[in-house]
């Protein structure tokens, strides 16, 4: 089964360089080309021939996928878009870390990733903004029976997880 969508590549990454652009406040602008060649997946949500938003992900190892470059068109916010990107992000997530940075101003985003269960781990300063670290477990690995754990067990594997054959 083949699905066709009336944007191509071309226009897609258009699109999504020019939300990022204008919605994200990167340190360098992002092209196109970036966009299309780059090793960020990215998911987009639109709405005729125009791209309303989009999120993207980078599977920085086995371990660890990065979230980053949420963008929602203005007029599109506080519609659930944002939410439908990340939730379908997660999706694609396959590793058991996931993490996204978030300015420490930016209250809306800070509060749909919390809504999403993400945890604020570390604030650090960048470019004069503080930023905040938030991660949570893939939700593919949750049915792995992974708990948050203390400070110095990040996870704990419970009991019921462990093959039987090899529980002490």
């Amino acid at each position: 089964m083949k699905f066709h969508h009336t944007l191509g590549p071309t226009d897609l990454s258009e699109q999504v360089a020019s939300l990022i652009n204008t919605y994200n406040n990167l340190s360098y602008r992002r092209t196109a080309l970036d966009v299309r060649e780059g090793k960020i997946d990215y998911v987009v949500e639109t709405h005729g021939k125009w791209v309303v938003g989009c999120c993207g992900y980078e599977k920085l190892g086995y371990q660890l996928t990065e979230i980053k470059h949420l963008a929602v068109n203005q007029e599109w916010r506080r519609r659930g878009v944002g939410g439908f990107l990340i939730k379908s992000v997660l999706k694609f997530c396959d590793t058991p870390a996931i993490f996204a940075t978030v300015r420490e101003d930016n209250k809306s985003s800070m509060s749909l990733f919390r809504t999403l269960g993400f945890i604020p781990s570390v604030t650090y300063n960048a470019e004069g903004h503080n930023v905040l670290l938030l991660t949570r477990v893939s939700p593919k690995w949750q049915k792995a029976d992974w708990k948050p754990g203390s400070y110095d067990d990040q996870f704990l594997l419970t009991s019921e997880a462990i093959p039987p054959g090899l529980r002490s």
